[in-house]
């Protein structure tokens, strides 16, 4: 996705958000692999620094006036926390396709989303159980209602498809890309399109 958006025209930091400390893949790869430790480990306050620290980099180091954010799955949950209007350092618009809610839960996700003050566009998967459909019409109402600002948003829901479309498509086979699949085919690139375009508007 990196070298996508990089063809797309943008100077592009692809961040490793996990330092070097991924979950395995497939997730059920290694039997003894405790999800639950492992997150504890990656909780915001351990990874607001990194994306903090790629912000000011690409912002002040690189010069860069204006810097986007677009996050896929645990990445999208860190596109909304990064356009708070109570953060010191923010992006400036952000993207976020099948994100995961808050650790702590529903009540923090929603929270979270109501100090939103920048242009958001969200990707969603109709069937994902890391993001219900009741919290995504939750968190429409919130940016509807609850903004900090006026700022534009923008939500689309693609049929059909998985949690992790936005990466890989077909999540039930996780080695498999999403070939087979022309619906999640058409979703994935829809969804980096959508992107793209609302970069393209509001950077």
């Amino acid at each position: 996705m990196a070298d996508s958006y990089a063809r797309a025209g943008y100077f592009t930091v692809a961040i490793d958000t996990f330092e070097g400390d991924p979950a395995p893949y497939p997730l059920g790869a290694n039997p003894d692999f405790d999800v639950g430790i492992w997150w504890q480990g990656h909780l915001p306050n351990v990874t607001d620094p990194i994306v903090e620290t790629a912000i000011e980099y690409v912002r002040h180091s690189l010069g860069f006036p204006r810097v986007g954010i677009a996050g896929y799955c645990y990445g999208g949950y860190y596109s909304a926390r990064f356009l708070a209007d109570n953060r010191t350092i923010r992006a400036d618009a952000a993207f976020a396709v099948t994100p995961s809610q808050a650790v702590s839960g529903v009540a923090d996700t929603l929270a979270e989303i109501a100090l939103v003050s920048g242009p958001i566009t969200y990707a969603f998967a109709e069937i994902d159980n890391r993001m219900p459909r009741d919290l995504v019409n939750d968190i429409v109402d919130t940016l509807n209602n609850s903004r900090a600002t006026d700022a534009p948003y923008q939500s689309v829901v693609y049929g059909n498809s998985n949690h992790g479309f936005g990466l890989r498509g077909e999540t039930l086979n996780l080695q498999a890309d999403n070939s087979s699949n022309p619906e999640e085919v058409f979703a994935k690139e829809s969804a980096f399109l959508q992107s793209v375009r609302w970069f393209d508007t509001y950077l």
